[in-house]
């Protein structure tokens, strides 16, 4: 059903799309992926808040960077650029934690560096950031990090832990 859709779609044909999809999950199928091409089936059609309103369910299901990077367009559409930053930060901050998983913190730094540009209330990309530059042994730069991301969130447990760590190796 999948490959059907998507092929529905190459062809600029987003309402037999949407009967493929429709069939497939009357069959049972709860595959993330068809809400995907259902959100993009509604883009075709010009019905452009459904979509928004299904890949916002689908971010919460299964997040991507990717996904968010579709998130800030419509927002960015929509006249929101808050909402359009805020989305981006959101995708930064997973690609560095893909890099971080690469066991590469200079790589995911600089992703971290760009969601607090990008969202500088956002705690977990400051947590992050101080979580980077701790692994990167440049602990002043790590302390201040995650005392702006306390000065947000008095309560966040991770950043107050590692705050200690930091400052034991100071």
């Amino acid at each position: 059903a999948r490959l059907r859709a998507e092929l529905e779609l190459q062809r600029a044909e987003p309402t037999a799309a949407l009967k493929t999809i429709e069939a497939a999950e009357q069959l049972g199928s709860r595959d993330p992926k068809l809400l995907l091409l259902k959100a993009a089936a509604w883009e075709q059609l010009g019905r452009l808040e459904e979509a928004t309103r299904l890949r916002e369910r689908l971010v919460a299901i299964s997040p991507s960077p990717g996904l968010f990077r579709l998130l800030a367009e419509a927002r960015a559409a929509a006249g929101d650029q808050t909402g359009r930053q805020k989305f981006l930060a959101r995708a930064e901050r997973l690609e560095g934690l893909v890099a971080y998983r690469r066991n590469d913190p200079a790589d995911a730094l600089t992703h971290f560096e760009e969601a607090t540009r990008l969202d500088p209330a956002n705690t977990s990309a400051w947590y992050h950031r101080g979580e980077m530059l701790f692994h990167l042994d440049r602990l002043t730069e790590a302390t201040e990090s995650l005392e702006k991301a306390l000065s947000i969130d008095p309560c966040d447990g991770r950043s107050r832990r590692l705050q200690t760590i930091v400052a034991e190796y100071r």
